[in-house]
């Protein structure tokens, strides 16, 4: 299934070559992938992400769907 994914460029990230990216940003995963495997796919694991799915904030459990447009933000904090 082909979803979408939007990644702030202040993310350092590299993205795996495979035969899951089309390109940067369509994705063709397996039905019933959730986000924090496409996290790990990404190489983001590690990394506190705010994660919008279709508008909507997230959490690393929501299972994708086909057509799903994911964006993904680094958690920033300050003083």
């Amino acid at each position: 299934m082909l979803i979408q994914i939007e990644i702030s460029s202040a993310l350092p990230i590299t993205i795996p070559v495979s035969g899951k990216n089309l390109t940067r940003d369509q994705w063709d995963v397996d039905e019933d992938t959730r986000i924090d495997e496409m996290l790990d796919m990404l190489n983001l694991t590690k990394i506190p992400t705010l994660l919008i799915l279709n508008g909507d904030v997230v959490n690393e459990d929501s299972i994708l769907k086909e057509g799903d447009t994911l964006k993904i933000f680094p958690v920033v904090s300050g003083g």
